[in-house]
C-alpha cells in the first residue's frame, strides 16, 4: 500500500517532530504510542509509520490533517513548511477528454468534498467543520442533544460522500468522526445517549472497513467492520447489525474467504428490517456464492436480490439518499454483473452493466456513486471480452484507464487485473489491440495509490 509520496527537503523536520510527539504523547497519557497504535489512529499501515519518522518518505495532506487531529497541533508543529494544498477541482486534462459523455468525479485531494470551490468557500467549509466540532466538544460534559446531532449528520455526510470521493481524502475525516463519539462515549453514561454513540460509531467503523479495502488494507478493513458488529451487538440495533453483517461478508470475500461471506451475509439476514437492508444483503450473498462456484446458488440469490426491490419496508438505518447507507436499484444491477461475471454468464452480465451505467449516469452530479460505476464499467468490459467483443472491451475500459491516482483503487485494480487475465489467455490475444489493451492495464496497476489485496 502507498500511504506516502517521495520525500522533500521539508520532510526531515517533519520526521523528527513525529518521534517527538509520539515520546510527548506518551508520557502524557501514561501509556506507551507505539508506530502500531498510531497507525491504527490514523488507518494507515505501520510501516507508513517507520517511513514517516525515518525522513524517507511525507505524508499526503489528508494524513497531515489526521496527525493535526490526533496530536492537536498545527502544521507548523509538525515541522512543516509547505503551503496549505489549494483544490484543483477538476481531475487532469487526460481524465477530462477520455470523460467527455460523463461527470468527472471529484480528484484526489485532502478534502475531495471542496473540489470545484474558490479559496473562499473553502475557507467557509474548513471553519464550518471547525465550528461543528467545537460544538460537539462544547456540549459534552453534558452531552446536550445538539451534540449528538452534529455526529449523525457528520456520519450521514461521511455516508453521502463515500461513493464520491477517492479514498485517500476519507481516511482523517473518519477518524476524526469516530475518535469523537469514543471521546463522548468516555462522558457519558445515559442510556440513549451511549446507544446513539454507540451506533455512531459502528457506522463509521463499517465506512472506514469498506475505504480500508479500497485502500488495499484487507486487515484493517477486517478490524473495522468486526468493531461495527459489536458495537451493533451491545445495542441490539437490527438496522445496524444487518449493514454490519452485510459489511463483514464484503471484506470477507474481496479477502479470499468466500465461504465466510456466505455465512456472514446469510445470517445478517436475520436482521433485515427493511428492503434495501435486504436487497443489500441478497446481492453480497449472490458475488459470495459466485466466487465459492456455485452458480445455482449464485442466480438464486440475484434473483431474491430483484424481489426484494420491490420490498417498501423501510427502517431508519437504510435511507433513501443516503448514500452508503442506501441500495438502489443502481447497486444492486452493479452487484448482479459481478456475480454473472464469475459465473461466465456473460450476456446477463452485459444487460446487468449497461443497467447499472445507465442509472449511475443518469444521477445528478452530487449524487453520482463514482465507486460503483466505474467497477461496473470494468465488469462490462470482461462481459464484452467473454463474448469476444474486443472494440466493447476497448470503449467499456476507456473512462477508467484514464483516472487520476487517487481513484485507482485497490478493489478496481483487482478487477483489472482478472480482466488482464483473460485477455491473456483469449484466443486473440496476440492481435496488436489486445496487447495494447494489456500494456494499459499494466500501466494502470503501476500509477495506482495501492497494490491490489490478494485472494
Amino acid at each position: 500500500m502507498h500511504d506516502t509520496h517521495p520525500a522533500s527537503p521539508e520532510t526531515a523536520p517533519f520526521a523528527q517532530r513525529l518521534r517527538a510527539l509520539r515520546n510527548e504523547w506518551t508520557r502524557r497519557h501514561g501509556r506507551r504510542l507505539t508506530r502500531e497504535r498510531l497507525a491504527a489512529e490514523l488507518g494507515v499501515a505501520p510501516c507508513t509509520i517507520l517511513r514517516w519518522e525515518g525522513g524517507n518518505q511525507e505524508p499526503y495532506d489528508c494524513h497531515i490533517e489526521a496527525l493535526r487531529e490526533f496530536f492537536g497541533v498545527s502544521r507548523h508543529d509538525l515541522g512543516l513548511t509547505r503551503p496549505e494544498p489549494v483544490p484543483t477541482g477538476t481531475p487532469n486534462g487526460a481524465v477530462a477528454a477520455a470523460q467527455q459523455r460523463t461527470e468527472s468525479p471529484q480528484s484526489y485531494e485532502p478534502e475531495s468534498a471542496e473540489l470545484g470551490m474558490s479559496a473562499k468557500q473553502k475557507v467557509i467549509a474548513t471553519a464550518a467543520r471547525e465550528s461543528s466540532r467545537h460544538a460537539v466538544l462544547a456540549g459534552s460534559a453534558n452531552l446536550m442533544p445538539a451534540t449528538l446531532e452534529h455526529l449523525h449528520a457528520d456520519v450521514q455526510r461521511l455516508a453521502r460522500s463515500y461513493p464520491q470521493t477517492a479514498p485517500p481524502a476519507l481516511v482523517g475525516e473518519m477518524v476524526r468522526v469516530r475518535n469523537l463519539a469514543y471521546l463522548m462515549l468516555e462522558r457519558t453514561r445515559r442510556p440513549s445517549q451511549v446507544k446513539d454513540l454507540y451506533l455512531i460509531a459502528g457506522q463509521v467503523c463499517g465506512l472506514l472497513a469498506l475505504n480500508s479495502l479500497d485502500l488495499g488494507c484487507p486487515d484493517a478493513a477486517a478490524d473495522h467492520s468486526r468493531a461495527a458488529w459489536s458495537y451493533a451487538e451491545i445495542i441490539e440495533h437490527d438496522g445496524l447489525r444487518a449493514w454490519a453483517r452485510g459489511t463483514q461478508a464484503v471484506v470477507a470475500f474481496w479477502s479470499g474467504r468466500a465461504r465466510e461471506a456466505v455465512d456472514l451475509a446469510t445470517s445478517g439476514q436475520v436482521y433485515a428490517r427493511s428492503g434495501p437492508a435486504t436487497v443489500r444483503l441478497r446481492s453480497v450473498e449472490a458475488r459470495a456464492w459466485a466466487l465459492v462456484g456455485n452458480a445455482g446458488e449464485t442466480r438464486r440469490a440475484v434473483t431474491a436480490s430483484q424481489r426484494a426491490l420491490d420490498d417498501d419496508r423501510t427502517d431508519e438505518f437504510h435511507t433513501p439518499g443516503g448514500g452508503e447507507f442506501a441500495f438502489s436499484p443502481a447497486r444492486q444491477a452493479f452487484c448482479a454483473v459481478a456475480s454473472y461475471v464469475e459465473i461466465g454468464d456473460a450476456a446477463p452480465a452485459v444487460r446487468q452493466a449497461e443497467t447499472a451505467i445507465k442509472l449511475y449516469s443518469a444521477a445528478p452530479v452530487d449524487g453520482r456513486w463514482y465507486r460503483a460505476e466505474f467497477g461496473a464499467r470494468v465488469d462490462l468490459a470482461t462481459a464484452r471480452l467473454m463474448q469476444r467483443e474486443l472494440d466493447g472491451t476497448q470503449e467499456a475500459l476507456s473512462t477508467v484507464l484514464a483516472l487520476p491516482q487517487g481513484w485507482r483503487t485497490a478493489r478496481l485494480s483487482r478487477r483489472l487485473r482478472l480482466l488482464d487475465h483473460r485477455l491473456a489467455t483469449e484466443p486473440g490475444r496476440s492481435a496488436s489491440a489486445a496487447r495494447d489493451l494489456r500494456e494499459r492495464i499494466a500501466h494502470f496497476s503501476a500509477a495506482s495509490i495501492i497494490h491490489a489485496p490478494s485472494g
